[in-house]
């Protein structure tokens, strides 16, 4: 018989036997993880990240109205379209990309920075929320869906705002998951306000999801008073983080800030009367989500997965997926105006939702060989959509697409122009932001139609009126101004080979091959 010592050496050592795999595990785990992440990090810079010119339209629209804030000094008041207040977006990615301008120089990797950073902690915040509850495997699982979205890539990559308000998002849900399980942290509530206060700043509207999906879980769970009281305290906080510059900016701007910032923005956005060209069908969400992504049938099996177990089992975990999924899948359903990127605030409860069926398989048939299967494939889908991002944006830098020939037209102009001669563009609203980040001159565009001009005038600061924006109703009066007024325009070479006088007017200043940049000397008042 052993004596009690001896017992007591022997559990012991029993116990000690049983952690080594838990340590093991744990080591296992960050040493895969860092492997995910260095993933996404190489996949991303390996795609010409900082080579690539921004994209037309909100890509380089948000890029120019950081750099202005760098031009004026001014960091409450947000300036594009040559100085026209900018009241459609909160300021924090402005602000981020403005100083990253300060300090790095007006590049487009400096633009494009804070969205990859917020891509790739997206990816561990994921991960990190997946072991929470999850095996470690599915934990893997969950950050290696999140590198099989085509779109992920995608937009880590583009200075939009989506990918930032996705994480933050996601981080303020993770603060809100560990503040309902250790209801003694305080601390974990005010993180989670933090958070959601910065998302609202990030992208208005968008950013109320942790709200929602907290509401809606706290209602369901019935907690104790005490996650109540510090829930309601995490409300206030983020009521402090988002009021200080919206009640500026109503206070300088008055009616105008109501109307571009919630009228144009959400209401009009939800009606479909914009102007922009959006998907129509019923199941285009379900397209978008679904499209070149090789995991989509598992994320159609992994939703099921996570409302079976959130409607029959009552598994709080699920239930806050699905809450999630819900505030963002529902809004961006019922809104008239469908545009892909929409969906990007819902991949972080997909990739959860793949990791939950996965553990479900996992812990059901407990069969080694399958734990490998399942992260060899989810391994193997990422890597896949990664290449494909990155041969796709590799084979643009030897194609002269429109935005590298703007870009380097745009770059000759700037060097051998003043500062206060204006550029017109003609009938090709694609140049217009590219002409204000890269050329950094006076702009105005010119369209023949008024639905060319449709978008423009749906804008309620009204840029036909300051003249930013101006109707020109045939070649003929386009003739007229430039023998009158003269100045540098902008053309298509096919547009521009269709003007009977233009040796007469003009003389080429620089050409790309589709391009065609034109100086008209002006014969002035008759």
């Amino acid at each position: 018989m052993l004596s009690a010592a001896m017992r007591d050496e022997k559990l012991g050592n029993e116990n000690a036997h049983r952690e080594l795999p838990v340590t093991n595990v744990s080591m296992l785990t960050k040493c895969i993880w860092c492997a995910i992440l260095l993933t996404g990090i190489l996949i991303i810079l390996s795609s010409g990240v900082g080579i690539r010119p921004l994209d037309a339209f909100d890509d380089c629209f948000y890029a120019e109205a950081s750099r202005n804030i760098l031009k004026t000094g001014d960091w409450l008041n947000l300036y594009w379209l040559g100085g026209s207040p900018f009241l459609e977006k909160p300021p924090l990615q402005f602000w981020i990309t403005a100083g990253l301008f300060k300090v790095m120089g007006v590049t487009e990797f400096s633009a494009r920075l804070f969205p990859m950073f917020c891509g790739l902690g997206m990816v561990l915040v994921v991960m990190m929320f997946a072991r929470r509850f999850l095996s470690w495997q599915a934990s893997c699982v969950a950050g290696l869906a999140m590198l099989s979205f085509p779109a992920f890539y995608e937009y880590s990559t583009k200075a939009m705002l989506d990918i930032p308000v996705a994480f933050l998002i996601s981080i303020s849900l993770l603060f809100f998951h560990k503040g309902i399980e250790q209801e003694g942290q305080r601390r974990y509530f005010w993180f989670y306000g933090i958070s959601f206060g910065l998302a609202v700043l990030t992208k208005s509207v968008v950013g109320f999801v942790p709200l929602i999906a907290g509401t809606m879980i706290l209602l369901l769970k019935r907690p104790g008073r005490n996650v109540w009281r510090y829930y309601l305290e995490s409300l206030a906080i983020a009521f402090l983080v988002i009021m200080p510059w919206h009640a500026y900016a109503y206070v300088r701007h008055g009616n105008l800030f109501l109307r571009e910032y919630l009228l144009y923005h959400v209401v009009q956005r939800m009606m479909g009367d914009i102007g922009y060209q959006t998907g129509n069908s019923v199941w285009f969400y379900f397209l978008e989500i679904g499209r070149s992504n090789p995991l989509g049938i598992f994320i159609v099996l992994g939703i099921a997965v996570v409302l079976v177990r959130a409607i029959i089992y009552r598994d709080w975990n699920c239930m806050l997926l699905a809450g999630w999924i819900a505030a963002v899948f529902i809004p961006i359903s019922a809104s008239a105006v469908r545009l892909a990127w929409y969906t990007v605030p819902l991949y972080p409860p997909f990739a959860l939702s793949v990791a939950v069926a996965s553990d479900v398989l996992i812990k059901k048939v407990n069969r080694p060989v399958l734990v490998y299967l399942l992260v060899a494939g989810a391994a193997l889908s990422a890597l896949w959509t990664g290449y494909h991002f990155q041969h796709e944006k590799i084979e643009l830098l030897s194609k002269e697409t429109n935005p590298f020939q703007l870009k380097n037209l745009f770059a000759q102009f700037r060097k051998s122009s003043a500062n206060r001669d204006l550029l017109r563009i003609y009938e090709f609203g694609e140049a217009a932001p590219l002409a204000y980040f890269y050329a950094d001159r006076p702009i105005q565009f010119q369209f023949s139609s008024k639905e060319s001009l449709a978008a423009h005038q749906k804008i309620p600061s009204n840029y036909l009126e300051k003249g930013v924006v101006r109707m020109i109703p045939d070649l003929k009066a386009l003739e007229m101004e430039m023998e009158h007024e003269g100045g540098f325009y902008l053309f298509q070479k096919t547009v521009f080979s269709t003007l009977p006088n233009r040796s007469a007017l003009c003389s080429e200043e620089y050409k790309s091959r589709d391009f065609i940049l034109v100086r008209c000397s002006h014969s002035g008042p008759n």
